[in-house]
This record gives C-alpha cells, sequence and structure tokens, in this order.
C-alpha cells in the first residue's frame, strides 16, 4: 500500500484572525445598541426635565399671590417689632407705677424705646413730695441711671407742677422690677 500525502491547510493559522474579527464585531455592535440605547434615555430625561422645568415657572397669578403674601409677611415681622417695643413700654409703666409717690400725679410721660430716655410731666401737693420722689427714683441704681428735675413751679389749681427728665435702661425687665 502506498503512502500519499495530502497538503492539509493549517487551521491554527485562520482560527485566530476570525476569532479576532469576530470579537471585533461583537463589541462594535454593543457600542453601537449601547449608545442608541443612551442618547435614547438622555433625551427621553432631558425632555421629562424640561417639563418639569416649566412647571416650575410661576403665572402671573401665582407671582401676585407670593408679592401679597411678601407683603402680608413684612407686616407681620412689623407687628413683631411693635409687640416687642410694646413690652419694653409696658415695662416702664411699670416700674413708675410702682414707684410713684402716693401724693403725685403724673399727667404725660413720654419714653424713648431706643435711648431710654424718659419724660415725667407731674403735679404734687408741696416741695416735700416732690423731692421725695425724686429721691425715690435716685434709690432704683439698678434700672435708672440718671434723675433730672427740669421744671419746678406752682401750678395754677394749687400744688406743685414739675417735670422729671429719669435715663432709664432701656432693656429693662419686669424682674427687675419686682425686686
Amino acid at each position: 500500500m502506498a503512502i500519499e500525502i495530502e497538503r492539509r491547510t493549517e487551521i491554527n493559522k485562520l482560527f485566530w484572525p476570525i476569532a479576532f474579527l469576530l470579537f471585533a464585531l461583537a463589541v462594535s455592535v454593543t457600542l453601537s445598541v449601547s449608545y442608541f440605547y443612551f442618547d435614547n434615555a438622555y433625551n427621553e430625561l432631558y425632555n421629562t426635565l424640561a417639563e418639569k422645568q416649566k412647571g416650575l415657572v410661576k403665572t402671573a397669578e401665582e407671582k401676585a399671590l407670593e408679592d401679597s403674601l411678601v407683603g402680608y409677611q413684612n407686616k407681620i415681622n412689623i407687628f413683631g417689632k411693635v409687640f416687642e417695643e410694646h413690652r419694653k413700654v409696658v415695662n416702664i409703666l411699670s416700674f413708675v407705677e410702682k414707684t410713684i409717690h402716693p401724693g403725685v400725679y403724673f399727667s404725660k410721660i413720654s419714653y424713648d424705646v431706643k435711648t431710654g430716655e424718659t419724660s415725667l410731666n407731674g403735679a404734687a401737693a408741696d416741695f416735700m413730695t416732690v423731692s421725695q420722689q425724686v429721691i425715690i427714683f435716685k434709690e432704683q441704681k439698678d434700672i435708672v441711671k440718671k434723675v433730672t428735675l427740669s421744671s419746678l413751679a406752682p401750678s395754677e389749681k394749687g400744688g406743685i407742677g414739675f417735670s422729671l427728665a429719669l435715663s432709664i435702661d432701656p432693656n429693662i425687665t419686669l424682674a427687675q422690677i419686682q425686686r
């Protein structure tokens, strides 16, 4: 029997280029599909965001309502300041009520909330009562910083008319008054 030699093509030489070509095709198809998928998802999210932003834009009615609410808020803040200053004035009135001499009548009281300057116009039966009232105010050293008797004169109705200027601590508290 005769042995015949056949030529064989080497499979190993063609296997690796074909495998690389198939791998490259698979990667490029995957990348292309991924690109179109993510591009579509991005466009959908962008459109959804644009719609929500349009929903956030305020209409003229909403802007007018918001402006009116801001106006009311400012009024409420002003009321808060007035209420805080009212407490200070109430404290001063309580202080004057507590320290007033029984024979003295005050007809006018003016108070500056920021500086604590207080002006009192009053009447008393005699000079002794007025001097006792001044002494009473001067004894309140933790509250009254300075007492000035600015005018003193006999009144037409009888008695003595006088004016006092007090420099009172503007941060006076009810606890200080009740001591």
